[in-house]
């Protein structure tokens, strides 16, 4: 799960259930606040997964951008 939270009244503005299905395993966010960025993956061997959120503009697909990370 993935919660923004805003920091000022510590209330979640946005909540996203299993952006990744093994889980999150790093996250960043943009200087401007806008964007999040996300990788995980889908099973512990499966090639890794960067989702781009843009968590001010909701949408029913949650991520607006997906890349798959694979590495010989």
């Amino acid at each position: 799960m993935l919660v923004v939270w805003n920091s000022l009244t510590a209330v979640p503005e946005r909540t996203y259930f299993n952006p990744h299905v093994n889980g999150t395993k790093a996250i960043a966010i943009s200087s401007d606040n806008r964007y999040i960025v996300t990788l995980g993956n889908e099973k512990e061997n499966d090639p890794q997964t960067m989702l781009l959120w843009d968590w001010q503009n909701y949408n029913e697909e949650g991520y607006i951008c997906s890349i798959k990370f694979e590495f010989p």
